[in-house]
């Protein structure tokens, strides 16, 4: 998806919403990723603590989208084929980080939110990454 967003307009940024190992299991990062400083993707990856090399992806990330990394030639990382989209309302979103910063952004359950659910996997570790993209995309479309 960073490439897209990039195409659409060079001015990508992104902010971390949420960043840090949660329960001593699985270590989450929560961004919003920006076009001229207006959210279009939340992102939500998670890596459990058994999977070294996305555990220091995300935490080596800072603001950076890791789409870059995951894609470059020689990562080694594959997407599971199996990925899933989703069309949704706020009230699917069960992440509370998430849910409130779209409601705290204006969005309400009449608004149309898709979810791209994605594995990825290298060598024998795995991370799950969740995309949500908000209604504000279409501005750039």
């Amino acid at each position: 998806m960073t490439k897209q967003l990039e195409d659409l307009n060079s001015k990508l940024t992104v902010e971390i919403l949420y960043s840090k190992m949660e329960g001593h299991r699985n270590f989450d990062r929560i961004v919003s990723l920006k076009l001229q400083n207006k959210p279009v993707i939340v992102g939500v990856s998670q890596a459990n603590r058994d999977n070294p090399y996305f555990v220091d992806l995300l935490k080596d990330a800072s603001t950076k989208p890791i789409g870059k990394i995951l894609f470059s030639k020689d990562s080694g990382v594959t997407r599971d084929p199996n990925m899933r989209v989703e069309k949704i309302n706020l009230s699917a979103i069960s992440d509370v980080i998430v849910r409130t910063y779209m409601m705290n952004l204006g969005y309400s359950n009449q608004d149309v939110i898709y979810k791209r659910t994605s594995i990825f996997h290298k060598d024998k570790e795995s991370m799950q990454v969740i995309e949500y993209v908000l209604p504000s995309i279409h501005n750039w479309l």
